[in-house]
């Protein structure tokens, strides 16, 4: 059983990776999209293949984010999303659909620009053995950005003695607000280990793959680049009340590049059901950028924390060392299964 798990494995990777592969060659990118540091906690935002894979059958999730308070540019980012297991009877025994909607609003900065998003994915999940699995989502998302340019001033207003407003800025909006619309896809292949907690994810996924069009001026030439993210997610079941896990975001969209990796140990002080209570602490790093360190609490099947990013590259002389803090919540339901026979009780 162990060598035919090994085959699938690496016939289900040589997949996986030509997937991936033609993702990326597909990829051409501007702009740079909003990220969290406890990227586990927004599966929208990483990979759409993620939705409705997890222990349960419902989950909620809700993040929010302030970064860089100590400056002007200073960010307020609020995220939640939803999502489920569905079984219809069409699909052969082991193999599932997963849903989930997504909400996201941010805004920064003096002229309050904002970005808020409403998504919808859906994800196949194939089982490929009793360990294996391989799922395939696809993304679609709903973007208003807004700013008030009415807020910012201008060089051009400075009179060469003091700030005059009333001095044309020589700035010209065709519009300070407008929608589009984008589209997104995504790999994962995962393992979980029959025995123990032990479970290992890999994924690649593909957002704005539709090359959409968003501008303050009139200019169709200006397209929000591609945005593409690798995935990794390692837990390794240490004792019996003991976890350690490695996460790793690598994010690349136009010159944009991004890392993240975080390393985490959870301890089960409980491992009854009705009764569990787990604590979980560590630390990530956004490469070239910033420390975060964080920890949460996870009682029964409700998980919430709190991690603060520390700056040390150029920019820690703006902020002072002030990322800023980012919360992160998550609640799973499981529901109770009907029986596969139901026998009413005979009528005397």
């Amino acid at each position: 059983m162990k060598n035919q798990n090994i085959r699938y494995c690496f016939r289900s990777t040589k997949v996986l990776v030509f997937a991936l592969c033609s993702l990326f060659c597909a990829v051409s990118s501007f702009g740079q999209d909003v990220h969290f540091s406890n990227f586990n906690y927004a599966p929208a935002m990483v990979n759409p293949a993620q939705a409705g894979f997890f222990p349960g059958h419902y989950r909620w999730a809700g993040l929010y984010r302030s970064q860089w308070s100590s400056v002007p540019v200073d960010y307020q980012t609020l995220a939640g999303g939803f999502d489920m297991k569905l079984r219809p009877g069409f699909l052969a025994d082991g193999n599932l659909l997963g849903a989930g909607l997504f909400l996201f609003q941010d805004q920064a900065g003096d002229a309050s620009l904002s970005n808020g998003m409403v998504a919808f994915q859906t994800a196949f999940h194939k089982l490929l053995n009793d360990e294996l699995s391989l799922s395939a989502g696809v993304h679609a998302s709903l973007h208003h950005r807004k700013a008030d340019a009415s807020a910012v001033t201008w060089e051009s207003q400075y009179n060469g003695d003091q700030f005059d407003p009333s001095l044309f800025s020589g700035e010209s909006f065709s519009s300070q607000n407008g929608n589009y619309i984008s589209a997104g896809a995504g790999l994962q292949l995962s393992y979980q280990h029959a025995d123990t907690r032990s479970n290992y994810s890999i994924g690649l996924s593909s957002y704005h793959l539709n090359s959409p069009v968003f501008t303050f001026y009139d200019d169709t030439d200006v397209k929000i680049k591609q945005r593409i993210n690798l995935l990794l997610l390692l837990t390794r079941q240490v004792n019996q009340t003991l976890d350690a896990h490695f996460n790793f975001l690598f994010s690349t969209q136009g010159p944009y590049r991004e890392i993240l990796t975080e390393g985490l140990l959870r301890k089960h002080f409980s491992l009854s059901a009705g009764n569990a209570i787990e604590l979980i602490g560590g630390v990530g790093m956004r490469w070239q950028d910033a420390i975060y360190p964080n920890i949460g609490l996870k009682i029964n099947n409700t998980e919430a924390g709190v991690s603060y990013d520390i700056n040390f590259s150029e920019w820690k002389k703006a902020s002072l060392r002030k990322g800023g803090p980012e919360f992160f919540i998550r609640h799973v339901l499981w529901k109770v299964e009907p029986p596969a026979e139901f026998k009413p009780c005979p009528i005397f």
